[in-house]
């Protein structure tokens, strides 16, 4: 595994608690140990979507120590933030592949 893509609903905030027992969850796996974290923000472009901020939050993103985390804003149906979504993975993923 060379990068952790994890995708949240933004815009369906009561799933926030169960998505973050099932990241916590995937993270204490040992075959996943420094792999590094990407967390997709899904649905941006609706009206309910919440602050990525606030996410982040509730996630506790930055709590995650030995990884490199990172967070997303995007929304696949309007195809936003899909571009440095991956060039992200991409970098992750060739820097693994020097080491």
């Amino acid at each position: 595994v060379e990068v952790i893509v994890f995708v949240i609903d933004a815009a369906d905030p009561k799933l926030f608690a169960q998505s973050n027992k099932e990241l916590q969850i995937l993270l204490t796996k040992p075959s996943l140990a420094h792999v590094p974290l990407l967390v997709l923000l899904n649905k941006s472009d609706l009206p309910t979507a919440v602050e990525p901020e606030t996410i982040v939050k509730q996630l506790d993103l930055m709590s995650i120590k030995n990884r490199d985390v990172a967070y997303k804003s995007i929304s696949c149906k309007n195809i936003t933030n899909i571009d440095r979504t991956l060039e992200w993975i991409i970098k992750r993923a060739n820097a693994n592949k020097k080491t």
